[in-house]
């Protein structure tokens, strides 16, 4: 199942991760040739991913990554998403949560991110309790 109002291009495995954050710290190139495609890499979700790829409220957990881009604007570079599958056997999309939201002064740090799922984070809102 695709994401709503994104396009994919291609599923990768996991195997990626540790490439994507070594980039990230780096600080160099913000985008990577990933099965043809320009991706994105420059995003603090994969240093977030790198340290649990677990929903921290569901416990589901993140197995592969989805090449996509958004359907409109349709120039839109593509990026990485993180998805699972959930007990019922659907696809989970894995996001990153503020711990401490950013409307209650949270930044926008590592040591203030979580892995959640798509779900759990909607369902926290910007509630401090999960």
């Amino acid at each position: 199942m695709v994401n709503k109002g994104m396009e994919r291009a291609a599923v990768i495995d996991l195997d990626i991760l540790p490439e994507l954050t070594n980039s990230f710290s780096r600080k160099t190139d913000k985008y990577k040739i990933i099965n043809g495609l320009e991706v994105k890499i420059s995003s603090q979700r994969y240093a977030v991913f790198k340290k649990s790829l677990e929903c921290v409220k569901c416990h589901c957990v993140g197995s592969y990554f989805a090449i996509e881009r958004p359907v409109f604007p349709k120039n839109t570079r593509y990026h990485l998403n993180l998805y699972g599958i959930d007990k019922n056997g659907k696809e989970l999309l894995f996001t990153k949560d503020h711990i401490l939201p950013r409307s209650k002064g949270g930044k926008n740090i590592l040591s203030n991110y979580q892995t959640m799922c798509h779900i759990c984070n909607t369902e926290k809102g910007n509630n401090l309790e999960l």
